[in-house]
């Protein structure tokens, strides 16, 4: 007695749209299609673009109904989907709609014969319908034979076209067509067009598991169902998220979370143990890597963007979770921490020693949470400079890093008011004798000169004075001039005549004061503080050349005979060194 078999329908296939309003997440090309329908303005060519499993083919067929269906005697803006002419598109066998898939039908000799039955009138149906899967694949000289057919087709004629990559059609091609692109599917519409298929097909699944084979599809709606098919032969009676997680070979959300825990608290021991597990149980490394990478991404969009649950595509309470852990990093060592993921995919891939080049990863990611950002470095030594209290401490170790409270804003301090120029004018300078130093100068109750400046022969006060007035003025106006000036000494041959001297190996000081520009600038601030005109001359030290010694005959005859090369020679020829000639 023979047994009767049912045949098993996918449900990307039981569920594949039959009409306009059964697409999901295209509206802005199935209401477009619908209004040209209505307004009889229906192109000869369409080209729909877009990456795997978004609904391109299926467009594709239901417009080919809509043109052909007899439940009007024109094309409606919906197909009735019961008419004879409805059910033969939707099942294949209508002579007039014809699918070619454009990877095994590429040739030049394939498109000749279509171009030649283009010209038989339709069979039975209103359209003669070309759908041409993955356009993109026809040659060159395809391509060129199709085009005075898809420009002028006979009016009986529509050609349906579809790609996933667009950029390998030629322009001769586009320019004849009308394009529509279908977005990649949303995960939140996703995870609602999940949800309806579970209901209507009685499946119990867990809602973390939903989220997940959404996650998977990757806005792909046949990836989804795909793996939704792969997950109701794997379970029994009730779906959980950790039965889709083990299929697909993820790592389960809460050791990214604990791993988050590991990194705040600084434990290296609870860090590396997450890394461990992951791979007790069989988990791809570098699929865990792409989980942290989404993990992280989502924590960065939580820290900078608001409305962040729009974007993340996670179930609401891993999202709190998430949120939670964005107040535990700025987003320079979020972007810091992502980069340094980035870095090791590729190398993970080309290596047998993934686990050893992960717990590496890991512990780069431990010293992202000390990272500081070089603005925040700049407020806290601005805040120094303006005597903020207790700044220092912050600037060594790991004092003052972030923890869970938000970021604190810094602001620049407003640094001492400089002294008045004429207050450092009109300062009494004592003259150093020649030979003092300042210690002993010190002891004798002079004040020393100011840093950098050689004292100066009697008589030439007042440009000392200028001089010093003039590192005054430049720290506040001009802090790039005044610091190669605390670079260089200042001598005073005579009161109209300032020389500054670089040190020998200082020639970028030396350049930079040379040049026209600094020079003019300097005459030009230095004649202004002494009340009359100033020459200002640059000048480089002389570098020290240390006297060669002449060594005497004897000497080098001496170090020579020392030398193993040449005593091993005299002593086995048994010589004499009478001369010895030096480079």
């Amino acid at each position: 007695m023979a047994t009767e078999q049912t045949s098993y329908t996918v449900l990307a296939r039981k569920w594949r749209p039959q009409r306009f309003a059964d697409v999901v997440g295209q509206e802005h090309v199935t209401v477009t299609l619908q209004n040209a329908l209505a307004q009889q303005r229906v192109g000869q060519g369409y080209l729909f673009i877009g990456t795997r499993g978004v609904g391109k083919t299926t467009v594709a067929r239901i417009l080919a109904k809509a043109l052909n269906c007899v439940s009007s005697s024109a094309p409606v803006t919906e197909p009735c989907d019961r008419c004879e002419m409805c059910v033969a598109i939707r099942e294949g066998t209508c002579l007039d709609v014809m699918e070619i898939d454009g990877a095994s039908n590429r040739g030049i000799e394939e498109i000749r014969r279509l171009r030649d039955a283009v010209a038989i009138a339709p069979v039975s149906a209103r359209y003669k319908i070309y759908i041409i899967d993955e356009v993109h694949m026809l040659t060159k000289e395809a391509f060129n034979a199709l085009l005075k057919t898809l420009e002028e087709p006979p009016p009986h004629v529509k050609f349906f076209m579809a790609t996933t990559e667009a950029h390998r059609v030629p322009a001769t091609i586009l320019s004849r067509v009308q394009k529509f692109e279908l977005r990649r599917m949303q995960w939140n519409t996703l995870l609602t067009y999940l949800q309806r298929i579970a209901d209507t097909e009685k499946v119990a699944i867990e809602s973390g598991a939903l989220a997940t084979i959404a996650r998977a599809g990757n806005g792909s709606v046949r990836d989804a169902l795909s793996v939704f098919d792969q997950v109701l032969a794997l379970a029994e009676d009730r779906v959980t998220e950790e039965q889709v997680t083990a299929l697909l070979g993820w790592t389960d959300r809460e050791i990214y979370a604990e791993l988050h825990g590991a990194l705040v608290a600084q434990s290296v021991e609870g860090a590396l143990g997450c890394v461990q597990r992951v791979i007790e149980r069989g988990r791809d490394a570098e699929q865990f890597v792409l989980g942290l990478l989404q993990f992280l991404r989502n924590v960065l969009i939580a820290r900078t963007v608001s409305g962040a649950e729009e974007v993340i595509e996670e179930p609401p309470e891993f999202v709190k979770v998430i949120k939670a852990a964005a107040q535990d990093y700025t987003p320079e060592q979020l972007l810091y921490a992502i980069d340094v993921l980035l870095e090791l995919l590729p190398r993970m891939a080309s290596t047998e020693a993934k686990q050893t080049s992960l717990e590496l990863a890991v512990l780069k990611l431990m010293y992202a949470r000390r990272r500081v950002g070089i603005d925040e470095i700049f407020a806290r030594l601005e805040a120094l400079e303006g005597g903020g209290g207790g700044g220092g401490a912050q600037l060594s170790g790991t004092a003052g890093l972030r923890t869970a409270e938000p970021r604190p804003v810094y602001q620049a301090a407003v640094k001492p008011a400089v002294p008045d120029v004429a207050e450092a004018l009109a300062a009494p300078v004592k003259r150093v004798a020649a030979g003092t130093s300042d210690a002993a100068g010190a002891a004798a109750g002079v004040s020393p000169a100011a840093p950098g400046v050689v004292a100066a022969p009697e008589g030439t006060q007042s440009l000392e004075e200028v001089w010093r007035a003039l590192l005054v003025q430049t720290e506040a106006s001009d802090p790039k001039l005044n610091a190669m000036l605390s670079h260089v000494t200042a001598t005073f041959p005579d009161a109209h005549t300032l020389v500054l001297t670089a040190a020998a190996d200082d020639a970028l000081t030396h350049n930079a004061l040379k040049r026209k520009t600094s020079v003019a600038k300097l005459t030009q601030q230095v004649s202004a503080l002494a009340g009359r005109a100033v020459t200002v001359e640059i000048t480089q030290a002389a570098a020290e050349v240390k006297a060669k010694r002449v060594r005497s005959k004897e000497e080098l005859i001496e170090e020579a005979r020392q030398t193993p090369i040449v005593k091993a020679a005299l002593e086995l020829f048994g010589g004499e060194i009478t001369d010895v000639i030096e480079d």
